[in-house]
């Protein structure tokens, strides 16, 4: 895991599109610590940048002999994941949106839905 401390650094999709940007006090790699799964994006320094790097065995082990410190990572995980899940609500919503209105394009101009033409 990584932790801005200066600079800034960006999220890329695989096309190499940015996704988002990360300030300084965020973290990287926070969820691959909990999962254990592989990174789903890369990430570029976009402006210089100093960060500190953060193994998971230290992590946890701090964790353990720190209990309110513990206690205050995982309000904060909690709010980062209900700040990502609320945000991919709303990506979804307009996503629903958008197909809603293809289909109708689609009606209009061919007279038949999506699963007619399949």
């Amino acid at each position: 895991m990584l932790i801005l401390l200066s600079g800034q650094l960006s999220v890329l999709s695989e096309a190499g599109d940015v996704l988002a940007h990360i300030e300084p006090g965020a973290t990287v790699g926070e969820m691959g610590v909990f999962t254990d799964a592989p990174r789903s994006a890369n990430i570029v320094s976009t402006k210089p940048a100093n960060a500190i790097t953060i193994s998971k065995t230290d992590f946890f082990r701090y964790l353990q002999a720190n209990k309110a410190t513990h206690f205050k990572v995982l309000q904060n995980l909690v709010h980062v994941l209900s700040r990502r899940l609320a945000e991919s609500n709303a990506a979804n919503a307009e996503h629903v949106e958008t197909i809603i209105r293809i289909e109708d394009l689609l009606v209009r101009y061919t007279g038949k839905t999506s699963r007619e033409l399949e």
